[in-house]
């Protein structure tokens, strides 16, 4: 392992010290990498991004300061900087998220969280699944899910996947599944049979070689699941947003002071854990309460609607679970029992049908 002093780092979120994890065969040699001029050239960005280049970049001698770029992005033989900066400002857009949760009986959970002000939008099989939605809050309940998940719509499955193995993350591909990693173009594509049937359903579905899905697990097992299905990547390109709200609007208006909904993760390490996700696109903030991750779009500083953001917090126990921030947690609460839930005191939260704790955290915290 070797550590990289960066200096002239213009993001916040950054540390003094980050880690290059090298392949053996890479034989890279850190003294040749002018960093420091290459971080205060670039904008606002997020170092970790840089070491995952650094650690998906050939070097064909040791001391050769040129590199093969990655083929997708059409830069060859390019100078190291140039690599990086091609790389920095090309994350890939992993679509739009939602919180994907169990409910043992999901039209009971769906109502008792429409007397907390949420109301049906979205996907809703009666009897099977249930979405509801406050504000930019979204929580989809199903009744065959073991826990809560992140699920990521809309991006081109083969090509994000390609992207994000490039970029040092283990892609997971469920058994049966027609996507394949193919070797001669060190990318993933869909292996379809050439027969009437599929020749068919690719007349039918033009985009489907763009759908299908895999998935990523976090440092502490918290799935990211990557599903795309027809027609969905011809909305997310139309509008760039959760369909749910059209044009970043939310159809459900904010009628209770629950604030924004969170994902608070249980992790181990934090710093770790806060590393992972930054490396995916998403910006982090520390408040008292732990550190706050929001998506951005593609490594920008542009949020995506309805994409909730996560708050990690150490424990020794791993998990995920809902919560609110809250401007004003006491009048949160005595809404919450005007409206008939059940609340606990110590930590301040709502419990619904289904036992889970669902915390209601100041915005100061």
């Amino acid at each position: 392992m070797e550590h990289l002093t960066l200096h002239g780092s213009r993001d916040e979120t950054a540390a003094d010290k980050v880690v290059l994890e090298r392949n053996p065969d890479m034989n890279l040699q850190p003294s040749a990498i002018c960093i420091e001029q290459v971080f205060d050239k670039l904008p606002v960005h997020n170092c970790d991004h840089v070491i995952a280049v650094l650690c998906v970049l050939s070097h064909t001698r040791t001391d050769d300061k040129r590199c093969e770029a990655l083929s997708e992005y059409g830069r060859t033989n390019c100078t190291l900087s140039d690599c990086i900066r091609a790389k920095m400002v090309e994350l890939p857009d992993l679509g739009y998220y939602s919180v994907i949760t169990y409910a043992a009986n999901v039209d009971e959970t769906a109502e008792c969280y429409r007397r907390l002000g949420f109301e049906y939008a979205g996907f809703n099989i009666p009897g099977e699944s249930r979405t509801v939605v406050q504000g930019h809050n979204l929580i989809a309940f199903f009744d065959f899910y073991e826990k809560l998940d992140l699920n990521f719509r809309g991006p081109d499955i083969p090509v994000l996947a390609t992207e994000l193995r490039a970029l040092g993350f283990e892609i997971v591909i469920a058994n049966g599944s027609t996507l394949t990693w193919d070797e001669d173009r060190k990318a993933y594509a869909h292996q379809l049979p050439n027969n009437d049937v599929a020749r068919g359903i690719r007349e039918k579905y033009p985009d489907i070689l763009e759908c299908g899905d895999f998935t990523v697990n976090d440092p502490d097992g918290l799935s990211l699941h990557f599903n795309t299905n027809p027609g969905e990547r011809e909305s997310l390109l139309d509008s760039a947003a959760h369909p749910v709200f059209p044009n970043g609007v939310s159809p459900i208006p904010v009628t209770f002071p629950l604030g924004d909904l969170v994902i608070r993760l249980s992790v181990v390490d934090p710093d770790a854990s806060a590393s992972f996700y930054r490396r995916l696109g998403f910006t982090a903030k520390t408040i008292e309460a732990g550190t706050l991750l929001r998506y951005t779009l593609g490594g920008t500083h542009t949020p995506r609607p309805g994409c909730p953001a996560l708050l990690l917090q150490a424990s020794a126990q791993t998990g995920a679970e809902i919560a609110f921030l809250c401007s004003d947690v006491d009048a949160a609460i005595r809404e919450v029992e005007a409206a008939g839930v059940p609340v606990q005191v110590s930590p301040p939260a709502i419990v619904d049908l289904d036992a889970r704790e669902v915390q209601l955290i100041s915005t100061s915290a």
